[in-house]
């Protein structure tokens, strides 16, 4: 009987750590890789509670998925940093002024991926600040972060100017 409330007590933390996990996360590949892994520790909580028998027999095939499961939520927890530590990054690299900026002309093209294949639209900039570089295609690109704090990619310097101009600008033609 013990073993249960000591069991119960890890699968309760252990969905605690899943739960502040898929807070932090917020994508979807990501948050379905957790999903799978909760419903790993339903399938050893309803198969730990329903027939002793049964559960007796499958427990030592539980606890490896349960401790394949807690080694994918520490691979998470370690992703979730780095991207925190991106973000930090991203903070210094591209710094916000509270405008935001829209390319002047609308000549640009911009794209989501950094070899400039798939093509977005109306986009707009958090901060004025453009960084260069090139791609592993060899592409010469621009990149930028957009309202949404992701970076997208251009193949040309963009002129940038605050929305407010770039709004009454486009009033006047």
């Amino acid at each position: 009987m013990r073993k249960f409330f000591d069991a119960l007590k890890v699968i309760a933390v252990i969905v605690l750590v899943v739960w502040f996990v898929s807070l932090l996360i917020g994508n979807s590949k990501k948050s379905r890789e957790i999903s799978k892994q909760n419903k790993i520790i339903h399938m050893y909580e309803t198969t730990y509670l329903s027939d002793e028998s049964e559960t007796a027999k499958s427990i030592s095939e539980l606890e490896s998925q349960l401790e394949a499961a807690n080694n994918r939520i520490v691979e998470l927890e370690q992703q979730i940093n780095g991207g925190i530590q991106d973000n930090v990054y991203f903070d210094l690299r591209f710094p916000t002024d509270g405008n935001y900026y829209k390319e002047a002309y609308d000549e640009v093209p911009f794209y989501s991926d950094p070899t400039c294949t798939i093509k977005i639209s109306d986009v707009r900039f958090m901060s004025s600040e453009v960084d260069h570089g090139q791609a592993e295609n060899g592409l010469e690109i621009y990149c930028l972060r957009m309202d949404n704090g992701q970076i997208c990619y251009c193949t040309e310097s963009p002129y940038l100017i605050t929305e407010k101009k770039y709004n009454e600008m486009h009033e006047e033609k």
